[in-house]
């Protein structure tokens, strides 16, 4: 589930950048920080509500609570925009953002090797055409 959950907000996030990228007012999106900010924590809790929905109506349990899944979202949301120079002060903002989320260490070691692992499965130079970086 926790790599599963990461890979869709990554993928969220990729669909954010190409939107950044190619969006007419692009100077207002990079000129509100804020806003960005507040609409990925957002697509975070959302997806984190729709998941533990629709698995409860299935009777299947999900595993991850609202800490982790922030915590995951908000990690793929960096990996994405480290990747892309053109919104380095998005990814700065975000990446303040991720740094307040207080984990154990254990609890970080585990998760960032779900996430090594769900980066070698996503290929991220292939969706992030990194040459144009």
């Amino acid at each position: 589930q926790c790599i599963n959950f990461y890979q869709v907000i990554f993928l969220a996030g990729v669909k954010m950048a190409f939107h950044m990228d190619t969006c007419k007012r692009i100077g207002f999106a990079l000129a509100n920080n804020s806003f960005l900010l507040t609409c990925v924590d957002s697509t975070i809790e959302f997806a984190h509500g729709l998941v533990a929905s629709r698995l409860s109506k299935c009777d299947a349990r999900f595993e991850m609570n609202c800490e982790t899944c922030r915590w995951l979202g908000w990690k793929a949301v960096c990996d994405v925009f480290i990747r892309t120079k053109r919104f380095r002060t998005f990814y700065d903002a975000a990446s303040d953002h991720f740094k307040k989320l207080v984990i154990g260490e254990r609890q970080r070691k585990t998760r960032l090797a779900l996430v090594q692992r769900a980066l070698r499965e996503l290929n991220p130079k292939r969706l992030l055409d990194e040459k144009e970086s």
